[in-house]
């Protein structure tokens, strides 16, 4: 859609653009050429916010030969051609992120891909630059899953993986809450770019489809030691649905629900078969016991069974409650929000 180039940059050595540890920046516009950053109602960003880029310029295609549906989403009401890439002006010059399609819809919550990636490459174990999220669907359970690609940095060892893996899953939890349910480790020249360096996360989707990473996948899965194993009729029940729900092969006795990959949706899948075995299980109940031991242990006992833990907890709120009932002073020590197309809680 476009000719003769739209930015122009002299700006970076072969040496800087290798030693980058960011987006590279690409320039200013050429003579006879604009271009801007907007939002998704085309209202124009301030620099170093990351939109859709958009051109103007006599290099710009005029339109689609008699495809009048193609001008009218390619189009903004003002002529703006829309690129579908996203990225930000840093002191005047364009920096492309990624992709506008590339966006992630989990359980209802869209997720930007490039917020996924540049969250993941923060961490020092991950090269820059590799770093691919992309969403695919279980073909048994219909469930939305996220899959991370990124390429270890030098140093790091095949059996570091685990560790790895364990750290960028925790590090996203955290920083975007999402947990992916499979992260990938893959070399350099495994994880396909376009001539202009933009990874192909199309490509790298069919790939994992067609089975390409079934064995890293297995090989990355910390293994469960022999104490850990499931112990006893229930456990073994309980891991089996986990299983079976989850993907994974081996499940310890301790594992987090959750930090397995688990979420609400799929906690509702497998509380719904467990209930065909354990009639008075409830949903509840695993949130409560988000791991096979102590779920098992509450089944087994009751609530007479529930570890000490949980009556700790219980004899401290009966203690909050009294203080509350004593003072009604309240400290707001810190909150956080996000909210979808806003950055606070007064533009929302």
């Amino acid at each position: 859609e476009t000719c003769s180039g739209i930015t122009w940059s002299a700006g970076l050595t072969v040496d800087q653009l290798i030693d980058a540890q960011h987006y590279v920046q690409l320039g200013r516009p050429i003579p006879g050429a604009w271009l801007r950053i907007t939002d998704e109602d085309n209202q124009v960003l301030a620099e170093q916010e990351i939109g859709r880029l958009q051109l103007k310029g006599n290099s710009v295609t005029a339109g689609y030969y008699k495809n009048s549906a193609a001008n009218a989403s390619a189009f903004t009401a003002d002529g703006w051609f829309v690129t579908g890439d996203l990225g930000y002006l840093e002191n005047g010059e364009l920096v492309i992120t990624g992709r506008e399609k590339q966006d992630i819809i989990i359980n209802g919550i869209n997720y930007a891909a490039h917020e996924i990636e540049a969250c993941v490459e923060e961490l020092a174990e991950v090269e820059v630059s590799y770093t691919a999220a992309f969403m695919v669907v279980d073909d048994n359970s219909q469930v939305e899953q996220l899959v991370v690609v990124f390429n270890p940095a030098d140093g790091i060892a095949d059996e570091d993986y685990p560790a790895v893996v364990a750290k960028i899953r925790g590090h996203i939890s955290k920083n975007i809450s999402i947990n992916p349910t499979f992260i990938i480790p893959l070399p350099a020249n495994k994880i396909p770019k376009t001539s202009i360096g933009k990874i192909q996360h199309s490509q790298l989707k069919q790939e994992f489809k067609n089975g390409a990473y079934s064995a890293l996948i297995d090989q990355v899965r910390t293994r469960v030691s022999a104490n850990e194993q499931p112990d006893g009729e229930i456990e073994c029940q309980i891991a089996n649905v986990w299983k079976s729900y989850l993907g994974l092969p081996d499940i310890s006795r301790n594992d987090n629900f959750f930090e397995l990959g688990g979420h609400s949706i799929l906690l509702i899948q497998v509380h719904s078969r467990l209930k065909t075995i354990f009639e008075n299980l409830t949903l509840v109940d695993l949130f409560k016991f988000p791991n096979i031991s102590s779920l098992a242990r509450y089944l087994r006992n009751g609530q007479e069974g529930v570890n000490a833990t949980h009556i700790g907890k219980k004899r401290a709120n009966a203690r909050i409650e009294k203080r509350k009932a004593d003072n009604q002073d309240i400290a707001v020590i810190g909150m956080a929000c996000r909210f979808p197309g806003a950055n606070t809680i007064d533009e929302f």
